[in-house]
């Protein structure tokens, strides 16, 4: 009879009428408790240097000094810092393939300067004026893009897919 009701004991009627023990429960919950503390350790592990990758880029074709390219990118930065308070300093580059120097274009603090805040989101880069540079009717370009955060650190750089530029 003692051993009836040891068993009854560390019995626990979880589901309507269903008994299970406690240690099932208890492994269940430990099993959560550590799965929720490995997705945030995971979320803190950002590099204070900016990471960037590849969104997208419209349209593919498009007309001479009339249709505006717009290429979005993705960024994590683990401290924050990115984008310039000051709107003559650039924090975005882009180098069209065809062309030797890279273009700069600000971007204001995406996180109050001072802040150590871990960081990420989509830029979008409008690209105006293309041209065809040469004597023909159309051009294939791409263009390489990386950013800077406050501290000088240069993010990755991407590469967008070619479009094709026409007269």
């Amino acid at each position: 009879m003692d051993i009836k009701r040891s068993a009854k004991r560390n019995t626990l009627n979880l589901f309507s009428g269903r008994k299970a023990t406690y240690l099932p429960a208890v492994i269940c919950i430990g099993i959560l408790l550590m799965t929720a503390a490995g997705c945030s350790k995971e979320e803190i592990n950002f590099s204070i240097i900016p990471k960037i990758a590849f969104v997208g880029i419209t349209p593919l074709q498009v007309q001479e000094y009339t249709d505006r390219v717009t290429i979005t990118i993705s960024y994590e930065d683990g401290n924050g810092d990115i984008g310039q308070p000051n709107p003559d300093v650039p924090v975005v580059f882009v180098k069209d393939s065809r062309l030797q120097q890279p273009d700069g274009y600000h971007v204001p603090p995406v996180a109050p300067v001072g802040t150590q805040v871990i960081i990420n989101g989509q830029l979008q880069i409008p690209l105006k004026n293309l041209f065809v540079l040469g004597n023909t009717q159309q051009e294939q370009v791409y263009f390489e893009i990386y950013i800077t955060d406050r501290a000088g650190n240069q993010s990755n750089v991407i590469e967008t897919p070619a479009l094709t530029v026409y007269k």
